[in-house]
C-alpha cells in the first residue's frame, strides 16, 4: 500500500465516509481479489451465513484500505455495509493500537438483519491487532474505534 501512495497515481476516497485510502481494484488487484473471494470468502461465508449466503451470492467484491492516522481519518462512525458479508483484517504494523471494532444490537430491521431472537449476537467490541480479521453480516451495526 505504501508504494502504491508513493506513485503519485491519485486515488479515489474509498467510500462517503472516509477520506484517506485506496480502491484495490483500481491498483491492478481485481483478479486476485476474485480468487480470494471464490476460494475462500464466499464457501466461509455460505458456511457461516447459510440463511444470506447461497452458491451464486457473494459473487462480486468491493475492496478498499482506508488509512487510520492521527493527522487523518481516526474512526469510521457507526453504520451497516452495503454488502451481504464484510471481511474486516487490519494490516497495522508493528506495535499499532487503535481501530477496535464496536459492533452493536442490530436489531431486526435492515435487509439482511439478525434472526429474530438474535438481535443481539455479536454485540461488543473486538480488539483489532495488526493480523487479526473478523467475517460479519454487512448488515451488522459497527463502527471503527480510534
Amino acid at each position: 500500500l505504501d508504494r502504491i501512495e508513493s506513485t503519485g497515481i491519485p486515488l479515489r476516497r474509498p467510500n462517503g465516509m472516509n477520506r484517506f485510502g485506496c480502491i484495490l481494484d483500481q491498483v491492478g488487484m481485481q483478479s486476485a481479489l476474485a480468487g480470494l473471494v471464490a476460494a475462500y470468502i464466499r464457501p466461509l461465508a455460505a458456511m457461516l451465513f447459510p440463511d444470506i449466503v447461497g452458491a451464486e451470492d457473494a459473487d462480486e467484491h468491493y475492496a478498499f484500505t482506508v488509512r487510520y492516522e492521527a493527522s487523518g481519518d481516526t474512526k469510521l462512525a457507526r453504520h451497516c455495509d452495503a454488502s451481504v458479508v464484510t471481511l474486516n483484517l487490519c494490516l497495522g504494523r508493528g506495535q499499532w493500537t487503535g481501530g477496535d471494532l464496536q459492533f452493536f444490537e442490530s436489531g431486526t430491521t435492515g435487509f439482511y438483519a439478525l434472526p429474530r431472537g438474535k438481535e443481539s449476537a455479536g454485540a461488543g467490541t473486538l480488539a483489532f491487532r495488526p493480523g487479526l480479521a473478523i467475517l460479519h453480516r454487512g448488515q451488522h451495526m459497527h463502527e471503527a474505534m480510534p
